[in-house]
């Protein structure tokens, strides 16, 4: 599990966090592949570990066009 534990000061004040600690990918130590966003969410549901928002495909794959189109 990757992460990033929140208790250390920041340039960014993280004064109403629900939790310490999150997760943002989480890699199958047996097929060597990370986990799908829906797979982590089911590994995780329920448990005390929480993940960093995930932007919408669609919004991600619209950037990358307009990165790509000023190269």
């Amino acid at each position: 599990m990757y992460g990033e534990t929140l208790t250390k000061k920041h340039s960014v004040f993280y004064d109403a966090l629900p939790h310490h600690f999150f997760e943002f990918d989480v890699l199958d130590r047996h097929s060597g592949n990370f986990l799908s966003t829906d797979a982590r969410r089911a590994l995780l549901a329920g448990g005390p570990v929480l993940s960093v928002p995930v932007l919408p495909a669609a919004a991600v794959a619209g950037q990358d066009a307009g990165l790509a189109r000023g190269l």
